[in-house]
């Protein structure tokens, strides 16, 4: 499985791709009970604080 984001400037990207890549393993494996083999994290961009954001849509990772 192939994961693409943006991370925001002053976050660990490490940190956030393991995060995701975690709870990415954790919910397939746990709502179909099949294993995940791998997923793919790739961080396109870093969101600089004072950017505008336009009209897509963007998810908090906590």
């Amino acid at each position: 499985m192939d994961v693409t984001v943006v991370v925001e400037y002053g976050v660990s990207i490490v940190e956030v791709g393991n995060a995701i890549r975690r709870n990415i393993i954790e919910q397939v494996e746990g709502t179909t009970g099949l294993e995940v083999i791998e997923v793919n994290v790739n961080v396109t961009d870093v969101h600089l604080p004072d950017e505008d954001s336009d009209n897509s849509s963007t998810t908090e990772l906590k």
